[in-house]
């Protein structure tokens, strides 16, 4: 898992936006058109995200295959979220920044 999320987030373009898509679900569940909306990305760029989150286990999605799937944290991340929160520190400092 920690590999993964460091990829994920800091080792591939992207990895901003992904840490601030996690951060938002962290709380509570939303669709794709929600997460774009709070954001205020673009839809096809909340999906590509959001699936390949889903794709590597980091959320999972409820309601697959139907418009409006929403997705969640994966019990993985959310049992150990300060995995998490390492990574996105990390990220932070590397761009000179907090996040």
């Amino acid at each position: 898992m920690r590999n993964t999320l460091w990829f994920l987030l800091a080792g591939s373009s992207g990895g901003v936006m992904r840490a601030r898509i996690l951060l938002s679900l962290k709380d509570r569940p939303a669709n794709a058109h929600q997460i774009s909306k709070s954001l205020s990305i673009d839809y096809k760029t909340a999906r590509y995200h959001l699936d390949l989150l889903a794709k590597n286990g980091i959320l999972d999605i409820i309601n697959k295959e139907k418009y409006g799937s929403l997705y969640i944290p994966s019990a993985i991340l959310v049992a150990d979220w300060s995995k998490y929160d390492e990574i996105w520190t990390a990220v932070g400092k590397d761009l000179g920044r907090s996040l």
